[in-house]
């Protein structure tokens, strides 16, 4: 690895060191000679006004540029509500300082306004980074995704997971609305590029803090895609299709319609090549999960309406289908204190998943005191599968047992989550009442029928049971958070409240057994059911300014957990916790930030830990819940120091967090003489966590490259049993991620780096010689657009995992390449070839650690293909 990022450093530095450069520096005054901080100074290609070097003020007003390649420039300086002033220079200069600038008031410009002529490419304003995407090229036919990756500051990864200024970006909106629910990725992977004219990068305050003018603390990294005037009236989208070999195939629709008023999008896509346009919340790895061969298809609406008083009603749907076809083996080695034992399993299966999500939500004021948020996501889901499942269990190569599963699952899910608030101001600012309330209601009805054949061995016996099961669980949970808020004055508020919340948890299971007779032996299953009544009272202090809010909340948690069972098995529990909060925001400079946070909370058990039913649909792997299992009591604190260099777009950001649990809920396995498993459930005295996130990014502007370095160290140590005795394991990760990015992307993006994962386990249980593993992954993406009608790209993937603790060690490379050619007028149409792992070697692969196993999985994925398809863009 060490060599490889030497020798493509050293080669793209003799690159960009092959063209003579300069650096550029000079101050800004205003029109009483004071300095302007956060002025934008910006050399623009003269012919098309494409941004090519940039610099920002600092406090003093002074501006460096720094390896400015020869050539004609156009230099602009700008600052919001000053008049924007133009040089033409030609580098190199006889003189690297240019001395002062002074820049006079524009009468024209009020503080948000623009003059619609003039392209700034980057403006900072008060809490707001904007950029103007005229300044940026995309090829024809990127998406939104494509264009972040050109802005400074904005990181988009191989995943398509988006950072502003070193933080992770949580929401995507398009004209300041929602788009398709929470999911940022259907905005950047499906919304055009071309349809984008501003992107703005803001901390957004929630929606209580604006409307009731009182600081609470919270922010979340939003982006705002700001559209062109001109794709808000009519429509504009795009069609594709595309066919290859091994029978592979690709459709999409996408259509957009925008207005002041409206925004619409339809979407829809189908494809056997493991590709996802957008994810599903009732299954979080669909559109992740690329084990087996998928077949999808999945379309989306979205509808939002939006009044000139800032009132909005919206709506989403997203329909997902998808068949997998899945073969999966499995290596498992597992340790006691009396010595190791290993499991091979293989499984084939075959499932169909259909996902349904409805967002919905209404932002209503009722005059200027009152403001009510309804928010709602109803998910339906059905899934069938059929799956067969063999294992072995061998000492030393001796079998002890074996087991053959063959099962047929059929499930439907309903989920309505509710989470709504009403506010009104009483005395404006300084008296105000706010209620929370929702619901959640979820119902998961499952049906399984299956047959396993047992065989233990010494001496063997064989067992040939076909039984079946029906199991029903049912969830309806309410909760309302009415709170008095009191201004005391300028910087001090204090809120006085309760949250109330009941749960009710209910589980139903019958199953029985076929006869050889083909008849049904039933067994008698009693129903489960818990109630959970919680009262929270609180009484939280806040102290908030421009740039600093503090806040502590004194907490006291009463809940009776009512626990029974239909069989007369009954207990009501109450428990009381002291449950304080408290979080602290500090933007100390502009760019600079600190936050910390602490909380105690409960947990409680689900019905399925709680089911003292043993589970036997694996024979040789039995689990049973636990009735008399305690809530868990976890503590969490969160600390966080976020450094963002508007000068040199170098960003710097550290989490650290720990969480330590009481009366932690583990698994205690018994395992006796012919290695049949039964798993458990008990408290243990704790489990404590830390991890710490590093992340650095910033310009080598003598490389010409941008460089991004990643560290994430994670430890824990917890408690389980085996065979009655405590095994105590410890865990400690290591994993390190360097990319570095051409900083110049016209013509060329190059992409390249390494990961390191390296991890350290021990379990109490047994001493094991080799105690921890490492993988290796490589990476480079390079795209190549030399005209605006033609584009080439090629990725590679190389994962190597190191064979200590393991058998051998195992490489998986994945190296894909495409080449496109635009056509008709505006380049609308593009024809491109699309080859998928051009070595014919990708698979699925993973190797991990936990409890007292280590555990090697290898399943089927989508193979080698070439691909021919054809797009239409319209507007």
């Amino acid at each position: 690895m060490n060599k490889f990022l030497i020798a493509s450093l050293l080669f793209l530095g003799a690159i960009f060191y092959a063209d003579a450069q300069q650096d550029l520096t000079g101050r800004i005054l205003d029109n009483a000679r004071q300095p302007i901080p956060f002025a934008t100074v910006v050399l623009l290609h003269p012919a098309d006004s494409v941004m090519k070097f940039f610099g920002v003020t600092n406090d003093d007003g002074i501006y460096q540029i720094r390896r400015v390649k020869d050539g004609d420039y156009l230099m602009q300086f700008s600052f919001t509500g000053l008049k924007t002033v133009y040089r033409s220079i030609k580098v190199p200069l006889s003189a690297q300082n240019l001395g002062d600038l002074q820049m006079e008031e524009n009468p024209r410009l009020l503080d948000e306004v623009i003059v619609e002529a003039e392209l700034i490419p980057i403006k900072f304003k008060t809490d707001t980074l904007e950029y103007d995407t005229k300044a940026f090229k995309t090829r024809e036919g990127a998406a939104v995704e494509e264009l972040l990756g050109q802005l400074p500051g904005v990181e988009v990864d191989k995943e398509g997971n988006v950072k502003a200024q070193g933080e992770d970006v949580l929401k995507i909106l398009v004209d300041g609305k929602e788009f398709f629910g929470n999911d940022p990725k259907v905005a950047t992977k499906n919304l055009p590029a071309n349809s984008v004219n501003k992107v703005q990068v803001v901390d957004r305050k929630s929606e209580q803090a604006v409307f009731t003018g009182i600081e609470d603390g919270q922010r979340e990294r939003t982006i705002n895609l700001i559209l062109k005037d001109d794709h808000k009236n009519g429509y504009f989208g795009e069609l594709k299709a595309g066919a290859g070999s091994q029978a592979t195939h690709i459709g999409e629709a996408k259509v957009y319609r925008f207005s002041e008023k409206i925004q619409a999008a339809v979407l829809g896509l189908q494809n056997n090549i493991n590709q996802f346009g957008f994810t599903h919340k009732g299954n979080e790895a669909f559109g992740e999960n690329t084990k087996g061969t998928n077949e999808s298809f999945a379309g989306g609406l979205n509808l939002s309406r939006n009044k000139t008083n800032g009132d909005r009603y919206f709506a989403s749907y997203l329909g997902n289908s998808r068949k997998m076809n899945l073969f999966q083996t499995t290596i498992t080695q597992n340790f006691l204190e009396s010595g190791v034992y290993n499991q091979n399993s293989e499984l084939t299966e075959n499932e169909k998943d259909k996902p349904n999500d409805i967002d919905f939500g209404v932002r209503q004021k009722i005059g200027e005191k009152q403001m009510l948020v309804l928010d709602g996501d109803i998910t339906l889901g059905s899934a069938r599968s059929n799956g067969q499942t063999v294992s072995n269990t061998s000492v030393n190569g001796i079998d002890q047992n074996r087991f053959n599963n063959s099962t047929l699952n059929e499930s439907d899910q309903l989920s309505i989550v509710s989470n709504n608030s009403y506010s009104i101001k009483i005395k404006g600012d300084d008296f105000q009442f706010s209620s929370k309330f929702g619901v959640n209601y979820n119902e998961n009805e499952s049906v399984l029928d299956w047959t396993n054949i047992t065989t233990v061995f010494a001496p063997e016996i064989t067992t040939n049971v076909h039984q079946f099961r029906n199991n029903q669980t049912n969830t309806l949970g309410i909760h309302a958070i009415p709170t008095f808020t009191r201004k005391i004055n300028s910087t001090w508020s204090l809120d006085l409240g309760a949250s109330l919340n009941s749960s009710k948890r209910e589980l139903s299971r019958t199953e029985g057994v076929f006869n050889d007779q083909g008849e049904i032996v039933n067994s008698s299953i009693p129903d489960f059911k818990t109630v959970e009544n919680t009262v929270i009272p609180f009484l939280t202090f806040r102290r908030a300014t421009s740039k600093e809010v503090l806040s502590f909340a004194l907490r006291g948690q009463s809940t009776n957990f009512e626990k029974s069972l239909t069989n007369g098995l009954q207990e009501t529990p109450s428990y009381f916790y002291f449950a304080p909060q408290l979080r602290y925001r500090n933007q100390y400079r502009s760019g600079r930030r600190v936050e910390a946070s602490y909380a105690t909370s409960p947990s409680f058990p689900n019905p399925n830990q709680l089911f003292p039913i043993e589970n036997n649909l694996n024979q040789v792997s039995i689990y049973k819940g636990n009735f008399d299992l305690k809530p868990e009591v976890n503590h969490s604190l969160n600390l966080l120091w976020s450094v963002f260099d508007e000068f040199s777009f170098t960003s710097f950001f550290v989490r650290l967090v720990g969480t330590h649990a009481e009366h932690k809920i583990n698994n205690a396995v018994t395992i006796d003489d012919k290695l049949i498993q039964t798993t458990s459930l008990v408290n243990t005295d704790g489990q404590t966590a830390l991890s710490a996130n590093i992340d650095f990014s910033t310009p080598l502007r003598s490389l010409g490259l941008n460089l991004n370095a990643s560290l994430l160290e994670t430890w824990s140590k917890g408690i389980t049993f085996v065979n009655g005795q405590e095994n105590s394991t410890e865990t400690l990760g290591h994993n390190l991620t360097l990319s570095f990015e051409n900083r110049t992307k016209e013509k060329v993006r190059v992409n390249f780096g390494g990961t390191i994962n390296y991890t350290q386990y021990a379990f109490s249980v047994s001493d094991i010689p080799d105690d921890n593993y490492f993988n290796i992954g490589y990476f480079a993406n390079l795209r190549y657009t030399p005209a605006p009608k033609w584009n080439f790209t090629a990725d590679a993937n190389v994962t190597n995992y190191n064979a200590q603790s393991f058998g051998e060690s195992v490489t998986i490379p994945l190296i894909t390449a495409s080449a496109s050619y635009s056509f008709l007028q505006a380049e609308k149409a593009t024809i491109a070839l699309t080859a998928f792992d051009l070595l014919n070697k990708y698979q699925g692969f993973q190797r991990i650690s936990t409890a007292n196993f280590l555990s090697q999985t290898e399943w089927n994925t989508i193979s080698q293909y070439f691909m021919l398809t054809f797009s239409y863009r319209f507007r």
